[in-house]
């Protein structure tokens, strides 16, 4: 069965003093408060973050929001008073941009770098779902471990044949 919507919760021992935080790194009010201590943004047509007060799971969260251009993402949220915690150009993958919130939660803003050109959809099951996977050359030839691993991984597949992910159909076009 697809999966057709996405609920991310981050967890806070302090839901009044953590939800003013969540307002500034996402330029608005929640779109939803369901119920007390529980706030909730929608990103996408069934993308969701919440904000739940529950003091046992606080400060763990690690989310990745991908945007188009993360140098205008980190002026806005500057702008709001808030400035990353970490900054980094990764090799052929893009760049990232880091808010820790008050209790350790970390969220980070992703933009797709050169690797991601040319990156193509491809088939993971027998519904119409597809992910991204980047050409082959781009993985031949960096250096960065990830990338060689992919390539290893694909060889390695292509050489064991009907593999757990051909019966999957997951890393192969269908």
């Amino acid at each position: 069965m697809p999966i057709t919507y996405v609920f991310a919760g981050i967890a806070t021992g302090n839901y009044a003093a953590a939800l003013p935080w969540y307002e500034r790194l996402f330029g608005r009010p929640p779109d939803m408060v369901p119920q007390d201590e529980e706030a909730a943004w929608q990103f996408t047509d069934t993308g969701w973050i919440y904000l739940v007060g529950d003091a046992d799971r606080a400060g763990k969260a690690l989310l990745t929001l991908l945007v188009d251009n993360v140098d205008e993402q980190v002026a806005a949220l500057a702008e709001r008073g808030l400035v990353p915690d970490e900054m980094e150009t990764l090799s052929n993958a893009g760049r990232k941009a880091a808010f820790v919130d008050p209790e350790g939660n970390k969220i980070t803003f992703a933009q797709p770098g050169s690797a991601a050109e040319g990156w193509r959809a491809i088939s993971v099951g027998p519904s119409s779902r597809q992910r991204l996977r980047p050409p082959q050359a781009a993985l031949t030839a960096s250096t960065d471990p990830i990338d060689r691993a992919l390539n290893a991984r694909a060889e390695t597949t292509t050489q064991r044949g009907a593999s757990r992910g051909d019966r999957l159909g997951v890393g192969h076009d269908r």
